[in-house]
Protein backbone atom coordinates (compact mmCIF):
# COMPACT_ATOMS: atom_id res chain seq x y z
CA UNK A 1 0.00 0.00 0.00
CA UNK A 2 2.93 2.34 -0.60
CA UNK A 3 3.31 4.53 -3.66
CA UNK A 4 5.99 3.58 -6.20
CA UNK A 5 8.07 6.29 -7.86
CA UNK A 6 10.50 5.55 -10.68
CA UNK A 7 12.76 8.46 -11.55
CA UNK A 8 14.22 6.78 -14.64
CA UNK A 9 12.65 5.43 -17.79
CA UNK A 10 13.01 1.73 -16.93
CA UNK A 11 9.95 -0.50 -16.82
CA UNK A 12 8.13 -1.23 -13.57
CA UNK A 13 6.87 -4.83 -13.38
CA UNK A 14 4.32 -5.88 -10.77
CA UNK A 15 3.45 -9.55 -10.68
CA UNK A 16 1.23 -11.82 -8.60
CA UNK A 17 1.43 -15.62 -8.75
CA UNK A 18 5.08 -16.05 -9.69
CA UNK A 19 4.66 -19.84 -9.73
CA UNK A 20 1.74 -19.80 -12.20
CA UNK A 21 -0.67 -21.58 -9.84
CA UNK A 22 -3.69 -19.46 -10.77
CA UNK A 23 -4.17 -17.57 -7.53
CA UNK A 24 -3.12 -14.11 -6.44
CA UNK A 25 -3.69 -10.70 -7.93
CA UNK A 26 -2.30 -7.16 -7.79
CA UNK A 27 -4.26 -4.78 -5.57
CA UNK A 28 -3.64 -1.08 -4.91
CA UNK A 29 -4.77 0.71 -1.78
CA UNK A 30 -6.93 3.80 -2.11
CA UNK A 31 -5.08 6.60 -3.89
CA UNK A 32 -1.91 4.53 -4.43
CA UNK A 33 -0.17 5.01 -7.78
CA UNK A 34 2.93 4.06 -9.70
CA UNK A 35 4.60 7.24 -10.89
CA UNK A 36 6.89 6.77 -13.89
CA UNK A 37 7.51 7.95 -17.42
CA UNK A 38 8.30 4.41 -18.53
CA UNK A 39 6.27 1.25 -19.01
CA UNK A 40 4.22 -0.34 -16.24
CA UNK A 41 3.52 -4.05 -16.70
CA UNK A 42 1.10 -5.76 -14.32
CA UNK A 43 0.66 -9.55 -14.32
CA UNK A 44 -2.37 -10.78 -12.41
CA UNK A 45 -5.15 -13.37 -12.14
CA UNK A 46 -8.44 -11.56 -12.83
CA UNK A 47 -11.32 -11.74 -10.38
CA UNK A 48 -13.50 -13.26 -13.11
CA UNK A 49 -11.42 -16.46 -12.98
CA UNK A 50 -12.42 -19.14 -10.44
CA UNK A 51 -10.01 -18.90 -7.50
CA UNK A 52 -10.65 -22.42 -6.21
CA UNK A 53 -11.88 -25.78 -7.45
CA UNK A 54 -11.12 -27.76 -10.57
CA UNK A 55 -10.19 -25.65 -13.62
CA UNK A 56 -12.78 -25.76 -16.38
CA UNK A 57 -13.79 -24.29 -19.71
CA UNK A 58 -16.38 -21.63 -18.89
CA UNK A 59 -17.94 -18.42 -20.17
CA UNK A 60 -16.80 -16.07 -17.40
CA UNK A 61 -13.01 -16.35 -17.06
CA UNK A 62 -11.19 -13.30 -18.51
CA UNK A 63 -14.50 -11.73 -19.49
CA UNK A 64 -13.78 -8.68 -17.33
CA UNK A 65 -10.26 -7.28 -17.05
CA UNK A 66 -9.22 -5.22 -14.04
CA UNK A 67 -8.84 -1.52 -14.80
CA UNK A 68 -5.55 -0.28 -13.35
CA UNK A 69 -5.41 2.94 -15.38
CA UNK A 70 -6.09 5.10 -12.33
CA UNK A 71 -3.05 3.63 -10.59
CA UNK A 72 -0.47 4.90 -13.07
CA UNK A 73 0.77 8.50 -13.14
CA UNK A 74 3.61 10.45 -14.71
CA UNK A 75 2.87 9.59 -18.32
CA UNK A 76 3.82 5.93 -18.05
CA UNK A 77 2.32 3.38 -20.43
CA UNK A 78 0.31 0.59 -18.82
CA UNK A 79 -0.22 -3.01 -19.93
CA UNK A 80 -2.09 -5.25 -17.49
CA UNK A 81 -1.64 -8.89 -18.48
CA UNK A 82 -4.11 -11.54 -17.35
CA UNK A 83 -2.16 -14.72 -16.54
CA UNK A 84 -2.83 -17.97 -18.41
CA UNK A 85 -1.70 -20.89 -16.26
CA UNK A 86 -3.27 -24.07 -17.69
CA UNK A 87 -4.98 -25.40 -20.80
CA UNK A 88 -8.43 -24.46 -19.47
CA UNK A 89 -7.27 -20.87 -19.05
CA UNK A 90 -5.92 -20.99 -22.60
CA UNK A 91 -9.29 -22.15 -23.93
CA UNK A 92 -11.07 -19.44 -21.95
CA UNK A 93 -9.12 -16.71 -23.78
CA UNK A 94 -12.04 -17.03 -26.21
CA UNK A 95 -14.13 -15.08 -23.68
CA UNK A 96 -12.19 -11.87 -24.36
CA UNK A 97 -10.48 -11.69 -27.74
CA UNK A 98 -9.17 -8.14 -27.22
CA UNK A 99 -7.55 -8.73 -23.82
CA UNK A 100 -3.89 -8.68 -22.81
CA UNK A 101 -2.54 -12.08 -21.73
CA UNK A 102 0.70 -13.63 -20.54
CA UNK A 103 1.55 -17.26 -19.95
CA UNK A 104 2.41 -17.97 -16.33
CA UNK A 105 4.09 -21.32 -17.00
CA UNK A 106 4.52 -24.06 -19.61
CA UNK A 107 1.21 -25.76 -20.45
CA UNK A 108 0.73 -29.46 -21.22
CA UNK A 109 -2.33 -29.70 -23.47
CA UNK A 110 -2.46 -33.52 -23.68
CA UNK A 111 -6.03 -33.56 -22.40
CA UNK A 112 -7.23 -31.76 -25.55
CA UNK A 113 -7.05 -35.04 -27.48
CA UNK A 114 -10.30 -36.05 -25.74
CA UNK A 115 -12.10 -32.71 -25.96
CA UNK A 116 -15.16 -32.01 -28.11
CA UNK A 117 -15.69 -35.62 -29.23
CA UNK A 118 -12.19 -35.80 -30.68
CA UNK A 119 -12.18 -32.36 -32.35
CA UNK A 120 -9.80 -31.18 -29.65
CA UNK A 121 -9.02 -27.63 -28.61
CA UNK A 122 -11.34 -24.97 -30.03
CA UNK A 123 -9.10 -22.40 -31.75
CA UNK A 124 -8.95 -18.97 -30.14
CA UNK A 125 -11.10 -16.54 -32.10
CA UNK A 126 -14.17 -16.97 -34.27
CA UNK A 127 -12.70 -15.98 -37.64
CA UNK A 128 -14.01 -18.31 -40.34
CA UNK A 129 -14.23 -18.48 -44.12
CA UNK A 130 -16.75 -20.10 -46.45
CA UNK A 131 -16.17 -21.91 -49.75
CA UNK A 132 -16.21 -18.57 -51.60
CA UNK A 133 -13.39 -17.22 -49.39
CA UNK A 134 -15.75 -14.78 -47.67
CA UNK A 135 -14.85 -14.12 -44.05
CA UNK A 136 -16.98 -13.83 -40.95
CA UNK A 137 -16.29 -13.78 -37.24
CA UNK A 138 -13.60 -12.16 -35.12
CA UNK A 139 -9.86 -12.85 -34.87
CA UNK A 140 -7.78 -12.40 -31.73
CA UNK A 141 -6.99 -8.68 -31.52
CA UNK A 142 -5.30 -8.34 -28.14
CA UNK A 143 -1.79 -8.99 -26.83
CA UNK A 144 -0.53 -12.50 -26.06
CA UNK A 145 2.94 -12.65 -24.48
CA UNK A 146 4.18 -16.17 -23.83
CA UNK A 147 7.04 -14.90 -21.67
CA UNK A 148 9.13 -17.63 -23.36
CA UNK A 149 6.83 -20.38 -22.09
CA UNK A 150 5.20 -22.84 -24.48
CA UNK A 151 2.25 -25.17 -25.06
CA UNK A 152 2.89 -28.87 -25.75
CA UNK A 153 0.84 -31.85 -26.94
CA UNK A 154 -1.91 -29.74 -28.49
CA UNK A 155 -4.66 -31.45 -30.50
CA UNK A 156 -6.88 -29.58 -32.98
CA UNK A 157 -8.72 -31.98 -35.28
CA UNK A 158 -11.13 -30.03 -37.50
CA UNK A 159 -10.57 -31.27 -41.07
CA UNK A 160 -13.65 -29.55 -42.53
CA UNK A 161 -13.02 -26.16 -40.87
CA UNK A 162 -11.27 -23.25 -42.59
CA UNK A 163 -8.84 -20.87 -40.82
CA UNK A 164 -7.45 -23.18 -38.15
CA UNK A 165 -4.57 -22.87 -35.69
CA UNK A 166 -4.14 -22.31 -31.99
CA UNK A 167 -5.53 -18.90 -33.02
CA UNK A 168 -8.00 -18.80 -35.91
CA UNK A 169 -6.72 -15.38 -36.87
CA UNK A 170 -4.51 -12.73 -35.33
CA UNK A 171 -4.90 -8.99 -35.81
CA UNK A 172 -3.14 -8.18 -32.54
CA UNK A 173 0.26 -9.11 -31.13
CA UNK A 174 1.63 -12.57 -30.35
CA UNK A 175 5.17 -12.69 -28.97
CA UNK A 176 7.67 -14.79 -27.02
CA UNK A 177 5.50 -17.86 -27.43
CA UNK A 178 5.68 -21.35 -28.84
CA UNK A 179 3.84 -24.59 -29.51
CA UNK A 180 6.45 -27.28 -28.95
CA UNK A 181 4.41 -30.25 -30.14
CA UNK A 182 0.98 -31.36 -31.23
CA UNK A 183 -1.18 -32.15 -34.26
CA UNK A 184 -3.28 -29.49 -35.96
CA UNK A 185 -5.68 -30.42 -38.75
CA UNK A 186 -7.96 -28.15 -40.75
CA UNK A 187 -9.16 -27.54 -44.30
CA UNK A 188 -7.97 -24.23 -45.85
CA UNK A 189 -5.55 -21.78 -44.17
CA UNK A 190 -4.14 -23.99 -41.46
CA UNK A 191 -1.15 -23.02 -39.30
CA UNK A 192 0.70 -24.34 -36.29
CA UNK A 193 0.21 -21.04 -34.50
CA UNK A 194 -2.39 -19.08 -36.50
CA UNK A 195 -4.67 -19.85 -39.42
CA UNK A 196 -4.46 -16.29 -40.74
CA UNK A 197 -2.25 -13.44 -39.59
CA UNK A 198 -2.70 -9.75 -40.29
CA UNK A 199 -1.23 -8.67 -36.98
CA UNK A 200 2.28 -9.11 -35.57
CA UNK A 201 4.03 -12.33 -34.54
CA UNK A 202 7.44 -11.91 -32.90
CA UNK A 203 9.96 -14.33 -31.39
CA UNK A 204 7.57 -17.27 -31.65
CA UNK A 205 7.64 -20.80 -33.03
CA UNK A 206 5.67 -23.97 -33.67
CA UNK A 207 6.82 -27.58 -33.69
CA UNK A 208 3.33 -29.00 -34.20
CA UNK A 209 2.54 -31.09 -37.25
CA UNK A 210 0.06 -29.36 -39.56
CA UNK A 211 -2.33 -31.00 -42.02
CA UNK A 212 -4.77 -29.32 -44.37
CA UNK A 213 -6.34 -29.48 -47.78
CA UNK A 214 -4.92 -26.20 -49.10
CA UNK A 215 -2.66 -23.38 -47.93
CA UNK A 216 -1.13 -24.81 -44.79
CA UNK A 217 1.97 -23.55 -43.01
CA UNK A 218 4.12 -24.56 -40.09
CA UNK A 219 3.56 -21.22 -38.35
CA UNK A 220 0.74 -19.46 -40.27
CA UNK A 221 -1.53 -20.74 -43.00
CA UNK A 222 -1.95 -17.29 -44.56
CA UNK A 223 -0.06 -14.11 -43.74
CA UNK A 224 -2.62 -11.52 -44.83
CA UNK A 225 -0.47 -8.40 -44.75
CA UNK A 226 0.80 -9.07 -41.25
CA UNK A 227 4.32 -8.99 -39.84
CA UNK A 228 6.18 -12.13 -38.73
CA UNK A 229 9.68 -11.67 -37.36
CA UNK A 230 12.32 -13.70 -35.52
CA UNK A 231 10.04 -16.74 -35.68
CA UNK A 232 10.22 -20.26 -37.08
CA UNK A 233 8.48 -23.61 -37.51
CA UNK A 234 9.89 -27.14 -37.26
CA UNK A 235 6.80 -29.33 -37.63
CA UNK A 236 5.87 -31.34 -40.70
CA UNK A 237 3.33 -29.74 -43.05
CA UNK A 238 1.02 -31.87 -45.19
CA UNK A 239 -1.41 -30.64 -47.85
CA UNK A 240 -3.92 -32.94 -49.52
CA UNK A 241 -3.88 -30.64 -52.57
CA UNK A 242 -0.28 -30.98 -53.65
CA UNK A 243 1.80 -27.85 -54.08
CA UNK A 244 -0.38 -25.54 -52.03
CA UNK A 245 1.65 -25.36 -48.82
CA UNK A 246 3.41 -22.39 -47.28
CA UNK A 247 6.75 -23.80 -46.20
CA UNK A 248 7.98 -21.38 -48.80
CA UNK A 249 6.48 -18.18 -50.07
CA UNK A 250 3.50 -18.76 -52.31
CA UNK A 251 0.55 -16.99 -53.86
CA UNK A 252 -1.46 -16.63 -50.68
CA UNK A 253 1.27 -14.90 -48.69
CA UNK A 254 1.61 -11.17 -48.22
CA UNK A 255 3.09 -8.85 -45.64
CA UNK A 256 6.50 -8.85 -43.98
CA UNK A 257 8.78 -11.71 -42.97
CA UNK A 258 12.00 -10.96 -41.09
CA UNK A 259 14.50 -13.60 -39.99
CA UNK A 260 12.03 -16.47 -40.15
CA UNK A 261 12.56 -20.09 -41.15
CA UNK A 262 11.01 -23.50 -41.55
CA UNK A 263 13.49 -25.97 -40.08
CA UNK A 264 13.48 -29.74 -40.35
Amino acid sequence: NAAIANSGGAAVNLRADNSGMGSGTVTFGAGIQVSTSGAVNIYYNPASNPATGTPSVNATSYATATDYSGNVAGGGSLTAYMLVNNVYDLQNVNNNLSGAYALGRDIDASVTSTWNSGAGFKPIGTLSMNASYAYSGTPFSGVFDGQNYAVSNLTINRPTTNVVGLFTGNSGQIRNFGVTSGAITGNIYVGGLVGQNNGTITNSFSGASVSGYRYSGGLAGYNAGGVIQFSYATGDVTNTLRGQGSRRRQRWWSGWLQRCAHRR
